[in-house]
């Protein structure tokens, strides 16, 4: 199901909402809330810089746990670049931000979001297939690298990155019984497949 505002077409699949109730069923934390807050600002800071570069979004898709933003095609790799990075850097201003107002007004959940915000930042920034930092690291390394070369190192790196991070994960869950970290893990694995599948079509 969809919708259009301000030119720009939404689209919301059933399987985002099958996401969304899975994350906050399995949460233990109880930071579920502020953990898809972070994301939207994350997603915000993208689309900032979209605008700011004059790449205006066409459209925006919820996906199964994920949120696509598509846009006209960016004058340079660099401005590229600048958009993958804008998402984590927002993250990381409302973790400073965050940070020092609970220097002042010591409320707990701004210490949270804080940690929340970093965390979030940190691990978008992971050089894994389908997040910024694989897109960030792709940038790069095509600057020095054949294209082959760079799929195959981004591709080892996503799947050395998500098994120990399914490993820790299962460990996780003896621990607290918190499925979240394996359930992210295994969702990234099998979204990097069904990307891959795409391009070989």
């Amino acid at each position: 199901m969809g919708f259009k505002l301000f030119n720009i077409e939404f689209y919301f699949s059933y399987f985002w909402f099958c996401f969304l109730a899975l994350i906050f069923i399995t949460d233990k934390t109880g930071l579920a809330y502020l953990i898809f807050l972070a994301a939207f600002l994350h997603e915000a800071g993208h689309l900032i810089a979209m605008c700011l570069l004059k790449s205006k979004p066409k459209s925006i898709k919820f996906g199964l746990g994920s949120i696509n933003i598509y846009g006209n095609v960016s004058f340079c790799d660099f401005h590229d670049f600048l958009i993958e990075f804008s998402g984590p850097l927002l993250n990381f201003i409302f973790f400073l931000g965050f940070l020092l107002i609970f220097k002042i007004v010591k409320y707990k959940i701004l210490i949270y979001f804080s940690a929340v915000n970093l965390i979030f930042c940190c691990f978008n920034l992971l050089p894994v297939l389908n997040l910024d930092g694989g897109d960030i690291l792709k940038f790069i390394l095509n600057k020095f690298l054949s294209v082959r070369i760079c799929d195959i190192i981004l591709k080892t790196l996503t799947v050395l990155i998500l098994t120990a991070f399914i490993f820790y994960g299962f460990y996780a869950c003896f621990k607290s019984s918190n499925y979240g970290i394996v359930i992210t893990g295994i969702y990234l694995l099998i979204i990097a497949v069904l990307t891959e599948n795409k391009k070989k079509r």
